[in-house]
């Protein structure tokens, strides 16, 4: 299942759920590469189990950045949690979220800042704006078919 929300905003959000094992030394080795082929950085932002009563469950929240220049920054989040239950394949539900930031490094300050902010956003550079949206919302679109096909490989 996929749903996908996007409106007129810089945020993009998918999810994808399975059933299966999953080796997770063997998801990092596969879905680091992609992040760095891709000009991101990728790190863990934290990782979280615990044990509930019927089994465990675990969080993976995940991430990679990338400065494209110096006014837009792309930000993609990848949370997989994970519920492994006594009885059963563990059900694995993943969420990516993909942001795109503009003035990263602040330059607009106060009101008087916001407001040219959004004239500059608005009027001048709407074009790239948009170009930036689309480049995001397609390297979410291939960070999740890197994922479904990692997915396919290791899962049982």
């Amino acid at each position: 299942m996929v749903t996908y929300y996007l409106g007129g905003s810089k945020k993009f959000f998918f999810e994808i759920k399975k059933k299966g094992e999953i080796d997770t030394k063997k998801f990092y080795e596969a879905l680091n590469p992609w992040f760095s082929g891709h000009g991101y950085s990728f790190g863990e932002n934290k990782i979280t189990s615990k044990d509930i009563l019927p089994g465990q469950e675990m969080i993976f929240d995940l991430g990679g950045l990338k400065k494209t220049d110096n006014y837009f920054k792309l930000s993609i989040g990848v949370k997989i949690f994970v519920l492994k239950l006594t009885k059963g394949a563990p059900e694995i539900t993943t969420s990516f979220k993909g942001t795109l930031e503009t003035d990263y490094k602040k330059k607009f300050k106060g009101k008087f800042g916001n407001f040219l902010k959004n004239l500059y956003e608005e009027y001048l550079i709407k074009d790239k704006i948009d170009k930036m949206k689309a480049k995001l919302q397609s390297d979410v679109n291939a960070l999740m078919d890197e994922y479904k096909r990692i997915l396919n490989l290791i899962t049982k």
